[in-house]
């Protein structure tokens, strides 16, 4: 445990990294992994909120939550074969960059704020 970091150290121990483990009970999109599949490691986390939309096992496990044994196994596993373990960050890292960059978000926050702004004018009674 080194506590806090400053956001270029965190990027740096992510980077040097290859493996990043979440034993979470809930989460909804944990910043977290996403940080840790740009740093492009491999994911074992639990199954739980919206972790199974960025997880699967071409890039890590899930395992069910509070099963620590099959943490273990799960971490075990992704740690056992190093060109594997290689081979999943680089899919986390790729999914990253062709889902989560800046500018695509943008763009689909944008998008998304047009739909409702045209969506709210088509359902406001025109003042009189």
């Amino acid at each position: 445990y080194v506590g806090f970091v400053s956001e270029e150290r965190k990027r740096d121990l992510l980077g040097e990294g290859s493996v990043y483990v979440l034993p979470t009970r809930a989460e909804g999109l944990p910043i977290a992994v996403l940080e840790a599949m740009a740093g492009a490691n491999a994911i074992v986390s639990t199954d739980v909120g919206g972790i199974p939309s960025l997880v699967d096992e071409a890039n890590g496990a899930l395992v069910v939550p509070g099963d620590g044994r099959a943490l273990t196994d799960a971490l075990e596993e992704v740690l056992a074969d190093p060109e594997a373990t290689e081979r999943m960050g680089r899919v986390s890292r790729r999914r990253i960059e062709e889902s989560y960059a800046w500018p695509d978000v943008v763009e689909e926050l944008l998008s998304l704020y047009a739909r409702a702004l045209d969506d709210d004018a088509a359902t406001t009674p025109p003042e009189e």
